[in-house]
């Protein structure tokens, strides 16, 4: 679900929709339907997973750190 997701600029609208497909996934694990009720941050609790957005976005900022790693490395390496 993340493949790729280091390059993605997320809209509210599409953060709303991963959100939704995590959900889809989880609660069939836990055999939890809609009319259950039960709210997404308690589903998350039972099968320990965390929040697709808040994962990709701390991806993203893993992956932007290392590129500019690599970048700060190879100007150094020309200036020496």
């Amino acid at each position: 679900m993340k493949f790729g997701s280091e390059a993605w600029v997320l809209k509210k609208r599409e953060e709303q929709r991963l959100e939704a497909a995590q959900m889809k996934f989880l609660r069939p694990l836990l055999g939890i339907t809609k009319l259950d009720k039960e709210k997404n941050q308690c589903i998350r609790e039972k099968t320990g997973a965390q929040n697709i957005v808040k994962e990709i976005k701390q991806y993203q900022k893993k992956w932007i750190n290392k590129r500019i790693n690599v970048l700060w490395k190879k100007r150094e390496h020309r200036t020496k």
